[in-house]
């Protein structure tokens, strides 16, 4: 089945009564975006796309599996990536400089 819907300033998708009769209530589903074409799956348990459609592992971030020395190396790491420039002048860090 087919059927024109309308996005709202919200971004809301507003689907109607008959496509939402073949699907099941509070079922998750993967958004993918490619060019004008929205594409809804389900998610199965796993957290993997349903049947039909390449499954995509969530990653884990970083910070959430990375021990204290890892994340210390990784901040240190991305200091280093940025260019050294010229430092601020002293007067720059007065108080009264601030006002003018």
């Amino acid at each position: 089945m087919k059927a024109i819907v309308e996005i709202s300033e919200n971004g809301t998708i507003q689907l109607p009564r008959e496509l939402l009769a073949q699907v099941r209530r509070g079922t998750p589903y993967w958004v993918q975006a490619e060019e004008a074409k929205l594409t809804l799956t389900p998610v199965t348990q796993t957290g993997q796309l349903g049947t039909g459609v390449a499954a995509v592992k969530q990653e884990t971030p970083f910070w959430a599996t990375a021990t204290t020395a890892e994340r210390i190396a990784a901040f240190q790491r991305w200091v280093d990536s940025h260019k050294s420039g010229p430092g601020l002048p002293l007067a720059a860090l007065r108080r009264e400089s601030i006002y003018e």
